[in-house]
């Protein structure tokens, strides 16, 4: 979705309609389509999960981006807002259309193409209650110590089951998402995370009207 007068439309593709808690990663992907003819640089996205029933605890989210400059996964820090919802902003190095950037410098979305990112999230505590939840990927761009939004997506719904297995229960190989992969920023990923607070909260404010959340 593109927000009037902002460059970047975006929406999230692919995601399954079921996660569940103890169990291996998902898979998505985030695209950014520049609706303009020049480059936008710096761009930052935001995905925000927030639940129907419950809060979205980060401890309890596992959350990874394919960074297509460095070829790895990049781990996401997870924040929770005051409303409950969980947010985690992407950092690391990008390359696309002939261009890269790295470290904190955000993805390169070149005139009239997109850039699409695939994204592993995970629920992997056993424990973790069933709930229906709501992802949305919004968009920040970075302007030295500021930034404003650039665009956010539709609404991608899905259900969070409980696991099958009892809680604190051996886990069997391979469903963790990969442990190795660069670690991110965090002082970075804060600064981008404050730069969205204040549309956070109109995120938070629509899908409550939409949920009946109070």
């Amino acid at each position: 979705m593109r927000v009037s007068g902002f460059p970047i439309a975006t929406r999230i593709t692919g995601g399954p309609a079921a996660f569940r808690a103890g169990s291996g990663p998902g898979e998505f992907t985030v695209e950014l389509t520049n609706t303009t003819a020049e480059p936008c640089r710096s761009v930052h996205p935001v995905v925000v999960l927030a639940g129907r029933d419950h809060a979205v605890a980060p401890a309890r989210v596992r959350m990874e981006f394919f960074d297509p400059g460095s070829g790895t996964w990049r781990r996401v820090v997870v924040e929770q807002t005051d409303h409950g919802e969980a947010v985690g902003a992407f950092e690391g190095e990008s390359r696309a259309g002939g261009e890269s950037r790295a470290g904190g410098d955000g993805f390169v979305v070149p005139g009239h193409a997109t850039v699409a990112i695939p994204v592993r999230l995970g629920f992997p505590a056993l424990d973790t209650l069933a709930d229906s939840i709501v992802a949305n990927a919004a968009v920040v761009q970075r302007r030295g110590l500021d930034g404003e939004w650039v665009g956010q997506s539709g609404d991608y719904p899905f259900s969070l089951l409980a696991s099958e297995e009892q809680p604190y229960a051996s886990r069997p190989p391979g469903d963790e998402l990969a442990p190795t992969g660069t670690q991110p920023d965090i002082g970075l990923v804060a600064a981008v995370t404050a730069l969205v607070a204040a549309g956070l909260l109109l995120l938070a404010g629509a899908r409550r009207l939409r949920t009946g959340r109070h």
